[in-house]
């Protein structure tokens, strides 16, 4: 760093080069003209060159000052964004958490308990939402977030990938005995968000075909649960959402065959976000139970 000429007469310089005006930029810096002026000769003595054509009313780059100009540009946003991405969190004991609605009722929100039981300093404010953009009124620290990990100007990490199997109420596998031949028979349940890639390409992997509708397509994967749970059929879920139902033996596999999914859950939100000491306490303890729930086949615990 000691070849480099000090920042505060590169940051005159900026000013000036960007403003046109010694006593603009002297203004926006709250110095004195005196101090600005004396800033740009000490860069222009250190670097050899004249880097100002100096006028009644204004002043111009000179070709040197023309190319030096955007790399000042680029260091000092270089600087702010590191800056802002290592600076204090303005609200450190809350925690805003956008997370979408059958992830968050089948499975994260029954957990948050112990999350508070390791961190009873940080308070979970929980917004159950399907939206891709949750950062824009800056209350939301992190979004969980279902796709294929392309979120526009947002950092993400890969935490668990999905698959669709066919579940049921052991009482409706016990009543209907279901088979891959008699399945058209049955009443099959959906959720919307799965109708293109659904049934018809779980069937396709089993070399089946069922030309009979389903029996009830729902958007909310939280109802088709319930619809399930009641006994009114066969469905095409992600077992992220029913493995503690499996697990409890409330709902059964009706058969071993599942349909792996191109996309998977993301912890995403703004670079900066992510070295928030609350935003780290929280992907820890997630990786965590989402290691002990699903093993290591379906995660991705260490990020992306």
């Amino acid at each position: 760093m000691a070849d480099l000429p000090p920042l505060t007469s590169l940051r005159a310089f900026w000013y000036v080069a960007e403003r046109h005006s010694f006593k603009a930029a002297a203004e926006a810096l709250f110095v004195t003209q005196a101090a600005v002026s004396h800033q740009i000769r000490q860069l222009e003595e250190a670097l050899g060159v004249s880097l100002f054509e100096r006028g009644n009313r204004e002043v111009r780059l000179t070709r040197e000052g023309q190319r030096l100009l955007p790399y000042v540009q680029q260091g000092f946003s270089a600087l702010r964004a590191g800056v802002t991405l290592v600076k204090d969190d303005a609200d450190p004991h809350v925690l805003g958490l956008s997370v979408q609605p059958g992830f968050a009722g089948r499975w994260l929100l029954p957990r948050l308990g112990g999350f508070h039981q390791l961190h009873p300093d940080i308070r979970v404010q929980v917004q159950v939402d399907t939206g891709k953009e949750a950062f824009s009124d800056g209350t939301m620290d992190l979004a969980i977030r279902y796709g294929k990990g392309r979120f526009p100007g947002l950092r993400s990490e890969l935490i668990l990938r999905d698959s669709l199997m066919v579940v049921a109420a052991p009482e409706f596998v016990g009543t209907h005995q279901p088979t891959l031949e008699n399945l058209g028979e049955l009443a099959r349940l959906e959720s919307v968000g799965h109708s293109d890639l659904g049934w018809t390409a779980w069937l396709a992997e089993q070399g089946r075909q069922v030309h009979s509708p389903c029996a009830l397509s729902v958007a909310d994967e939280s109802l088709l649960l319930d619809a399930v749970l009641s006994g009114h059929g066969v469905a095409l879920v992600r077992r992220s959402l029913v493995q503690d139902l499996l697990e409890q033996d409330r709902l059964v596999a009706v058969f071993d065959a599942e349909l792996e999914l191109e996309g998977g859950y993301y912890l995403t939100a703004p670079e900066a976000h992510f070295v928030r000491v609350k935003v780290r306490y929280f992907v820890q303890w997630l990786r965590e139970e989402l290691r002990q729930s699903f093993g290591p086949e379906m995660g991705a615990y260490h990020g992306t």
